[in-house]
């Protein structure tokens, strides 16, 4: 099931991130399509995390007591500030000492990553930083090179990241565990690449080069996921406990382009937008699926009606359930077989039961992947 978030009188809204408790965080448009709210909602009304005429807000994270965190600026985005809350979106304040700078993600401890300016001997520098428990940001250690970018922490306090190795040679994936920074380095063949989240097995992803990957357990080695997934280029953009990983994809044919999300677990991908509940509630197209939490709730964003909105979308199947049900009918069907030959041979050894026809034609149809068309244009 999939539901609309709606937005605070505008056109247009995003989801970002949902916790274990159903909260969601994003930004909407308000009436007049003027100015974009920071939000955080049960799934039923949207709340206000900050507003201001003239500023826009964005919620980009929350954790399990709706601590809030995300960017605060004008409306030209020429003057930004990272914004955290208290529990429920409550009590919004500015980290006033460090303008230009970005909220990512917030872990359930209330420690809070991502990227400010910090004065570094002569000149001043972007780079990553976790707040201490006064909620100030301390500089994250660096590759090397004058910018990086701490995107995501999770509950043990691992920060994952991406930054320039001296010479701007390349942006590399880091982890920093332990105050400590080791580089993950890019994919083979790429140079650049962007970290977007961390679960608490220390399983990072994101995007090497063109395409999705995922590390292993701890911040080890980054796993190609390219080709286990829909489209021509693909991006990884959130995990969750249990390693199912959500993002985007676009598939490009000629001079149409598709674009549209995914979702991926143990080697199977699915195209939300090709999902039955998701067309039958007469979505177009799911643009992103930006997080995903432990129980396989979905947010991002999608168009319906013309207009692109904040989704929520209940658990999809989990791929690999579609073969513990294949597994399930063919053993119900042996059972079936090996009763239905019991029986024959009580009975009438010339009689052969159709049970076992019947219930392996189901067990085909379940496994069987589905298809989706030529690329639409969009």
């Amino acid at each position: 099931m999939i539901a609309d978030l709606g937005t605070f009188g505008g056109t247009s809204s995003r989801a970002y991130d949902i916790n274990n408790s159903g909260r969601i965080v994003g930004t909407a448009m308000r009436s007049g399509n003027d100015n974009t709210v920071a939000f955080i909602t049960d799934g039923n009304t949207l709340i206000d995390v900050w507003s201001r005429a003239g500023f826009d807000s964005r919620a980009y994270s929350v954790n399990a007591s709706g601590q809030v965190v995300g960017t605060f600026g004008s409306d030209r985005w020429d003057s930004i500030s990272a914004f955290s809350s208290g529990p429920n979106g409550t009590s919004p304040f500015l980290f006033e000492d460090h303008p230009f700078s970005s909220s990512w993600d917030i872990n359930d401890a209330g420690r809070t990553v991502g990227y400010t300016y910090f004065e570094v001997g002569t000149r001043n520098e972007r780079r990553g930083f976790v707040t201490d428990e006064n909620d100030i940001p301390i500089m994250l250690p660096s590759l090397g090179g004058p910018d990086s970018d701490a995107r995501a922490i999770n509950n043990l306090g691992q920060i994952a990241g991406d930054g320039a190795s001296p010479g701007w040679e390349a942006r590399e994936i880091f982890i920093v565990d332990g105050g400590e920074i080791r580089s993950l380095g890019n994919l083979p063949g790429s140079r650049y690449g962007i970290a977007r989240d961390i679960n608490d097995a220390g399983q990072i992803v994101g995007v090497s080069g063109s395409f999705a990957f995922v590390s292993e357990p701890g911040g080890g080695a980054l796993i190609n996921l390219g080709s286990s997934l829909p489209g021509t280029t693909n991006e990884a953009l959130a995990i969750n406990n249990h390693g199912s990983i959500v993002g985007v994809f676009v598939d490009s044919a000629g001079d149409e382009t598709y674009r549209s999300a995914f979702f991926y677990r143990n080697g199977v991908a699915l195209d939300l937008s090709e999902l039955q509940d998701v067309r039958d509630a007469g979505w177009t197209r799911i643009l992103e699926a930006a997080a995903i939490n432990d129980h396989g709730v979905i947010v991002g964003t999608g168009i319906i009606g013309g207009q692109e909105r904040a989704f929520v979308l209940s658990p999809v199947p989990e791929p690999y359930s579609y073969v513990l049900f294949a597994w399930g009918l063919m053993l119900l069907s042996l059972y079936t077989w090996r009763q239905a030959q019991r029986h024959d041979q009580q009975h009438s050894p010339k009689t052969h039961s159709s049970a076992v026809v019947a219930s392996s034609a189901l067990c085909c149809s379940a496994i069987r992947p589905a298809s989706r068309g030529s690329p639409a244009s969009g």
